[in-house]
């Protein structure tokens, strides 16, 4: 499986993943650890074309500017592969 995500910067990457040992700690919950960094996933896929994905990818990055995300609440995918 492949995907177009952001990763958080280092305060937030800390801060989720003590979050998700104190999930595993309190709760018994690993599930979190299948995706084993704490991202932002924008588009997910079983195969891309990586090199044309990459040329639009540059294109797109090229006029983004950074922005901020605001989420509250927790969730959990459920299921064999989540």
């Amino acid at each position: 499986m492949k995907a177009i995500v952001s990763l958080l910067d280092e305060e937030h990457w800390r801060r989720t993943t003590d979050l998700w040992a104190e999930l595993e700690r309190e709760f018994g919950l690993r599930g979190v650890y299948i995706t084993p960094f704490p991202h932002f996933s924008y588009h997910v896929a079983q195969v891309y074309d990586e090199d044309e994905l990459g040329l639009i990818l540059e294109q797109i990055a090229r006029h983004l500017q950074v922005f901020q995300i605001r989420a509250s609440g927790l969730g959990i995918f459920s299921g064999r592969v989540p």
